[in-house]
């Protein structure tokens, strides 16, 4: 490589630079859906709440319950994936 073109890609190869863009959209992609996810949690935990308030149905909040565990999973999922994503240095 020379000497401008070391200078211009920050000394990386272009193979360097694009695989450091793909992981770089890669953990954006998994934080955005760590994200969905809480937002889900959230809004479940909300409905058990004025579920409980209002007429504490146990069926309804034993469905509410199962989604939550649902996607208590998905989020160990994408976390455990994020974690092999992101560089050692960054966890």
């Amino acid at each position: 490589m020379d000497l401008a073109k070391a200078i211009s890609s920050g000394g990386r190869t272009m193979n360097s630079a694009h695989t450091s863009q793909t992981v770089s959209t890669n953990i954006i992609s998994l934080k955005n859906k760590c994200a969905a996810i809480k937002r889900r949690i959230t809004n479940t935990l909300k409905k058990v709440d004025s579920t409980i308030g209002q007429c504490g149905w146990k069926a309804t909040i034993c469905g509410f319950v199962n989604d939550l565990q649902e996607y208590l999973i998905k989020v160990k999922e994408l976390y455990d994936e994020l974690v092999s994503v992101i560089p050692e240095n960054k966890h």
